[in-house]
């Protein structure tokens, strides 16, 4: 992983506005997001990259349990999401998931495909599956459909990787506002 989590003790964690990338045929493993074990796991507005087109853009597994993922973007990565049969997410919505692979999403041994996982699990009702437009330094376009389409999660969320204070209202997925 290039962000790994690891401990039963552990809890109360933020991850957010990271810009996790891949370049040729290197990628994580375990996601390139891990978590194993921790609980009230929060992954918020990151942008997640797979220029290798493999890989799994966060897994989480051995127990790890209230995981709550937001306003994340996940670019032309094979699997989307990865859960684990002895754990579990509090909530997944708002994310964009675009390019996924035949794999799309994994929760306790099946998989699913993006609209099987919005209508059976309850997951992503407001997410969206459309070309973020990135430049090559991963800002999205004034056109780009995440603009405006995610949750206001708060301070300390509520700066962007740049420093850019994100509004009240329309918080645009990953990790540039």
């Amino acid at each position: 992983s290039w962000i790994y989590i690891e401990g039963a003790g552990i809890s109360n964690v933020n991850v957010y506005n990271n810009l996790l990338t891949s370049a040729g045929e290197s990628y994580p493993a375990t996601g390139y997001i891990g978590l194993k074990k921790p609980v009230g796991v929060n992954v918020y507005n990151n942008t997640i990259a797979a220029g290798s087109g493999k890989g799994t853009g966060t897994y989480v597994w051995a127990g790890a349990a209230n995981v709550d993922m937001r306003n994340n973007i996940f670019y032309k990565v094979p699997s989307g999401i990865g859960v684990g049969d002895t754990s579990s997410l509090k909530m997944c919505d708002r994310n964009n998931y675009y390019g996924l692979g035949n794999n799309q999403m994994h929760y306790q041994s099946r998989f699913y495909t993006l609209a099987d996982w919005q209508s059976t699990l309850g997951f992503d009702r407001n997410s969206i599956t459309a070309d973020p437009i990135l430049s090559s330094d991963f800002h999205p376009a004034l056109t780009s459909p995440v603009r405006g389409r995610g949750d206001n999660l708060r301070s300390p969320f509520n700066i962007d990787k740049a420093g850019v204070i994100r509004p009240y209202t329309g918080w645009t997925l990953g990790v540039y506002q």
